[in-house]
């Protein structure tokens, strides 16, 4: 692999990294599906590093969106009035959102490092092919 092929697939980790990042804190949805056409239209050439990247970081933001949209949406199912019930359910997401966002910010820096990063997330523990 030649220098210039090598930080073309450095750019596209970084990105796809990038990506799992603003659709937490940025823009959520568009972000998601940014990073889905970026992994269908790369799917194809990508080499291992490139889709364990891919496959993490698209893992990681559908687990995400299913842990955190559900509990968004439970805020529907409170009564308005009282605050009692809003405070757990505000302080969980919170929690659980900072949590996703400190992942994303290991992940992008061990990916600017050029190392490989797992998302300890269920169902993305597995071994990475290294680069």
């Amino acid at each position: 692999m030649g220098d210039d092929e090598r930080q073309d697939e450095q750019h596209k980790v970084v990105l796809a990294h990038a990506l799992y990042l603003a659709n937490l804190l940025l823009a959520p949805g568009i972000a998601f599906l940014l990073l889905c056409w970026c992994r269908r239209r790369w799917r194809g050439q990508a080499t291992p590093r490139l889709a364990e990247a891919l496959h993490q970081s698209w893992g990681a933001s559908w687990r995400a969106g299913m842990l955190l949209v559900p509990l968004a949406l439970s805020g529907l199912l409170l009564d308005p009035s009282r605050a009692v019930g809003w405070l757990p359910l505000i302080l969980s997401f919170l929690a659980l959102h900072a949590v996703l966002a400190l992942m994303g910010i290991a992940a992008l820096a061990r990916v600017l490092a050029d190392q490989p990063f797992c998302y300890p997330l269920p169902g993305l523990w597995r071994h990475r092919q290294e680069h």
